[in-house]
């Protein structure tokens, strides 16, 4: 037998096992395994509790990966959220990797395509170093996939100037630390635009 509380936070209902938080149910759990604000559940009842919170998790993920490449700490975030525990998240995120739903070189590929023509290789590095995935291989992803698609570092400047300042004039001086500054938040340095700027 297994005694739990359920606490009403937020509009949502949280069960709480002796030892720790397992998860958010809705009201119509509530009515299923009969809980009650302090009760004590059988272990079949309880397993099957933990068994749907975990599937309740999983469907989640899955919902969030049809939409898009994910990474895992994206995932992670979207769980919390959602009020999952730190347990029942990780029993996920193994099972995404496991069945490859969740795959760090394809979602650092997804990442470098969508990225590319926006921003330097320097700002798609630190920006993936944020995300919580293992990062080995990068910089052969990185020139594998820019050689692949032709893109040179020069063309996605000259490219991002063409069409953010087409119609300004580049010599006024106000005009040039504007670019500058929306280049450097991009990951540019100063001299890969100075040459576009002459």
């Amino acid at each position: 037998m297994e005694y739990i509380t359920v606490k009403h936070i937020g509009g949502k209902y949280k069960i709480y096992s002796e030892n720790r938080y397992e998860g958010p149910v809705y009201l119509s759990d509530m009515r299923k395994y009969d809980l009650k604000e302090e009760c004590i559940i059988s272990d079949e009842v309880y397993s099957e509790l933990k068994e749907n919170i975990y599937r309740k998790a999983m469907n989640k993920a899955l919902n969030l990966l049809e939409i898009s490449e994910l990474s895992r700490g994206e995932i992670e975030f979207k769980l919390k959220s959602k009020d999952f525990p730190d347990h029942i998240i990780g029993r996920v995120i193994e099972e995404l990797y496991r069945y490859n739903y969740l795959n760090d070189n394809r979602y650092m590929e997804c990442f470098i395509r969508s990225n590319m023509l926006k921003k330097s290789k320097g700002m798609i590095k630190r920006e993936l170093g944020f995300k919580n995935i293992d990062l080995t291989g990068l910089d052969d992803i990185i020139d594998r996939i820019y050689q692949e698609d032709n893109i040179d570092s020069d063309e996605v400047v000259k490219n991002i100037l063409e069409k953010k300042f087409r119609d300004a004039d580049i010599s006024d001086q106000k005009v040039q630390r504007r670019i500058y500054s929306y280049m450097a938040r991009r990951g540019f340095k100063p001299a890969e635009v100075k040459a576009y700027l002459s």
